[in-house]
């Protein structure tokens, strides 16, 4: 271990042999913490990146470095025609600005650098999965809370999320809020399947135009619903009859059942395989969950008085409405 000039005079003042300062200067009693860090960040990134995450199928993921954002609507794409003589643009049908302001959150997690240093982490490791976890899933707790408040909680449009006058241009009146028949029984289910996809594949965009949304043959449709109707929904996702029904839904259905959705007769359908999303997840740059993070260093003021440690993580982001032509709410 090398000594310095300074060092080992100070150490012939103190009559401190040169052998005692190597070995004190070699001594780190931080030694633990570090390694327990890097052990902890590393389960944290590896359960980050197993957990399974339900906002990147349903929102648009947008990026950006400034606190709040503005969206806006630009109406539908031109079509293709027949090309008789010059080109002909299109002008595109701007709607009023949609801001949306990004979020702070964070979790952090306080351990005994005693237990450290005793190499007692694995009563701890759980909990740092959890962390991971429930970091990675908490857009999707966003997006679930959006669902719930949809014939509330204005989009792009003006409208509701979830309403009965979204208009457009050349439109008309379109209504993704339908009355429901119930979710108690598979026949009411099954009425109010094919009339929330016939109006999905009704709605028409600014010039007037079908968007034939969900039309695709064997096209996959999410349902998010109370926890007593998931299993009359599954049912119907792997069935082609009941008794006299006959069901084309069979493996055409992907339910998502939370504690969230407490109304009875009341779900949400939802086309997500198309070009657009009904959500937009904005994260502010580097606003996604970090890695794990070691809030102090062993020698911190913190750590010194009360032998504690902090390790977080932290976002910035939101989840508000994006485009209300792929989800359905019956109700």
């Amino acid at each position: 271990m090398f000594l310095s000039a300074a060092v080992l005079r100070l150490g012939r003042q103190l009559g401190v042999s040169e052998e005692c300062l190597r070995r004190a200067a070699a001594y780190r009693p931080d030694v633990a913490y570090l390694d327990a860090t890097i052990a902890f960040r590393g389960l944290y990134l590896q359960t980050w990146e197993a957990t399974p995450s339900l906002i990147a199928l349903a929102a648009t993921s947008v990026t950006d470095n400034a606190r709040t954002v503005t969206h806006q609507g630009l109406g539908g794409a031109p079509r293709m025609r027949e090309w008789l003589a010059e080109r002909q643009p299109a002008a595109l049908l701007a709607t009023r600005p949609f801001p949306v302001t990004v979020r702070d959150w964070e979790a952090s997690l306080e351990i005994p650098i005693s237990d450290l240093i005793a190499d007692t982490i694995g009563q701890y490791a759980e909990k740092i999965r959890q962390m991971a976890a429930y970091a990675k899933r908490h857009p999707d707790t966003l997006l679930l809370d959006t669902i719930v408040a949809a014939d509330a909680t204005l989009c792009y449009d003006g409208q509701f999320l979830c309403d009965d006058d979204h208009s457009e241009g050349e439109s008309g009146t379109q209504d993704n809020n339908l009355a429901c028949a119930g979710d108690e029984t598979t026949a009411h289910i099954l009425t109010d399947l094919a009339a929330a996809q016939a109006a999905m594949l009704s709605w028409k965009d600014d010039r007037g135009q079908y968007l034939d949304i969900g039309g695709d043959a064997g096209a996959v449709f999410d349902v998010f619903c109370r926890p007593a109707a998931r299993d009359l929904f599954n049912q119907i996702n792997i069935a082609t009859s009941f008794t006299s029904l006959t069901s084309s839904w069979a493996g055409r259905l992907r339910v998502h059942a939370s504690p969230r959705f407490t109304t009875a007769n009341k779900w949400w359908f939802a086309y997500l395989g198309g070009v657009g999303r009904p959500f937009i997840v904005q994260y502010q740059t580097d606003g996604e969950p970090s890695d794990l993070q070691a809030i102090d260093s062993p020698k911190s003021e913190h750590v010194i008085k009360n032998g504690s440690a902090f390790y977080g993580t932290k976002g910035h982001y939101t989840v508000v409405p994006g485009d209300w032509r792929y989800i359905v709410e019956v109700g």
